[in-house]
């Protein structure tokens, strides 16, 4: 398919752009006390992981478009497209589940009248829930590839497909409906807690903090729209193809959405971002600069 085709170049270059840049993110993120010792931080950190990963599979999916093989075929190439099925496909449940979480923070810090003294319970129940997930991805990744569980690629849906899973059945639909109802009840309670503290109550609100709260919607707004898309394409739309190519570039831009509102919404987080990639290119500058010879010039 032509447009399959087409799409397949930015699939394959983009993540050389994108997946260094949520490096320098994660190693920020990890590095800076002003972030890791926030418990929302330690969440956008992890959202950071899984989107880095998402844009890997993209990677593999354009390499497939691009040479344009049946990995079917290849019993050395089928474990590599049962692995990014199966992380492509678990992708939406995990990252719902890390925005409810960002949810729930967000719900924490609007009723804050013992915020500061959970604080350190709250990471803890983090990180076990982080510990707990991926350990959950691995499992189904490594059972996935034992199993030879039917992941393939569809050269025209230019999508990974669970083969054997029909509407209604999969696994992710109910998780993500879960996570996706708890995160929107979380978001509505903190919209209206919000507008009661500043119309009624008249009490300043942390500027910081309601700006994370933006930033957070803005992560959850492609979880709702994917999934409006995706129900419009499979019941109105699904004999038309190049609607599920759409909906294919739209799910994989995710990660791209994500990092510029993580940029642009976060001042600190674009600073520290830019000066530590000034530091590696000027290292690196150096580095070259040393390794070149010194002309000497003739007496």
């Amino acid at each position: 398919m032509v447009s399959a085709e087409v799409l397949s170049i930015p699939y394959v270059i983009l993540p050389g752009v994108i997946i260094p840049l949520y490096l320098l993110i994660c190693y920020v993120l990890r590095a800076k006390e002003d972030f890791y010792k926030k418990p929302v931080y330690l969440i956008f950190l992890h959202i950071c992981y899984v989107n880095g990963i998402l844009m890997f599979t993209m990677l593999t999916a354009g390499l497939f478009e691009l040479t344009e093989r049946r990995f079917e075929i290849s019993p050395n190439i089928r474990p590599i497209e049962i692995t990014m099925g199966a992380l492509s496909f678990w992708y939406r449940s995990i990252y719902t589940f890390l925005s409810m979480l960002l949810a729930v923070n967000r719900l924490l810090w609007v009723f804050d009248a013992y915020r500061t003294r959970t604080s350190n319970y709250e990471v803890d129940i983090y990180r076990y829930c982080f510990f707990l997930m991926w350990f959950a991805l691995l499992v189904l990744t490594l059972m996935s590839n034992y199993l030879n569980l039917p992941f393939k690629y569809e050269m025209k849906q230019d999508i990974y497909v669970f083969k054997d899973a029909s509407h209604g059945t999969q696994a992710d639909f109910y998780i993500m409906l879960g996570f996706m109802t708890v995160a929107i009840l979380c978001h509505l309670i903190t919209t209206v807690r919000l507008l009661h503290l500043k119309f009624l109550r008249r009490s300043a609100i942390d500027r910081s903090e309601f700006n994370i709260f933006a930033r957070i919607l803005i992560l959850f707004a492609p979880i709702v729209f994917g999934r409006v898309l995706r129900f419009v394409i499979n019941h109105y739309l699904k004999d038309y193809g190049i609607f599920l190519l759409i909906f294919a570039f739209v799910y994989r831009m995710v990660p791209v959405v994500n990092l510029c509102s993580l940029l642009y919404m976060d001042g600190n987080l674009r600073k520290e971002v830019l000066q530590k990639a000034k530091r590696i290119f000027h290292k690196i500058t150096i580095k070259r600069g040393s390794v070149c010879p010194i002309p000497v010039s003739n007496p």
